[in-house]
């Protein structure tokens, strides 16, 4: 279940955790993590983002704000911020809750010399149903019986450089997600890595992830604020 109608009102970045929205959480910890500078990108509830941020004391961080003036996806907003990205620069999803350590996911890319990193965790997703299955010409070779399927997760935590990332920006017009600008970096033969990330991740748009990280942070808030924090393996 989605948290309509909530975010009807809120953006899902000032969705509470607790004593703080998860936006605040996110840029406390990224701030004890190396990071001194933010660019946020926000949509058509900008002024309320910004103007709950800009009460926020000793938030550790220069931010400074960038609004699109329509949906650009989750890629869009790059290629007009360009010039206050540094050379190897981090997008990151402000709408969950995760004890990640960017600077480890940073690193990684650096040592990998990559396009694009993007910061991964293998989960298992039990699958409710038999799956059945089959060849070529729909003859049943085999079925299972609720199995569990192991996947690399996008946690939605990127590391970027712009020597490469630059020219699919300026290339393109219009929306542009995540994976539209990994597919045209694979494309053109560009390095794409995964950080394989040991860490809590919560997706708040998600109404059972929102409990669980309400719970989670109540329990112990230090590991998401940066106190300490999952590191790339």
């Amino acid at each position: 279940m989605r948290l309509r109608p909530h975010t009807d009102i809120l953006p899902k970045p000032l969705t509470p955790i607790e004593d703080m929205p998860v936006i605040e959480v996110l840029l406390r910890r990224i701030a004890t993590q190396g990071v001194t500078r933010a660019v946020i990108c926000t949509g058509s509830k900008a002024r309320l983002v910004r103007a709950y941020l800009k009460d926020v004391p000793n938030l550790g961080l220069d931010l400074t704000y960038h609004q699109d003036p329509e949906p650009r996806g989750t890629a869009g907003a790059l290629g007009d911020i360009a010039g206050l990205l540094e050379e190897d620069f981090l997008v990151l999803n402000a709408d969950v809750l995760t004890d990640a350590d960017v600077g480890g996911i940073m690193n990684w890319h650096r040592d990998k010399r990559a396009a694009l990193t993007l910061a991964v965790s293998r989960r298992d997703w039990p699958i409710p149903y038999g799956v059945v299955e089959c060849d070529e010409a729909d003859v049943v070779i085999g079925m299972r019986e609720k199995p569990v399927a192991t996947v690399d997760l996008n946690l939605g935590m990127y590391a970027l450089s712009r020597r490469h990332v630059d020219p699919v920006l300026k290339a393109t017009q219009g929306r542009l997600d995540m994976p539209d600008l990994i597919a045209s970096l694979l494309a053109s033969g560009q390095m794409v890595s995964a950080a394989r990330i040991k860490c809590r991740w919560f997706d708040i748009g998600r109404e059972s992830d929102l409990l669980a990280a309400r719970e989670a942070y109540a329990i112990d808030p230090d590991p998401f604020l940066g106190v300490r924090a999952g590191a790339a393996d």
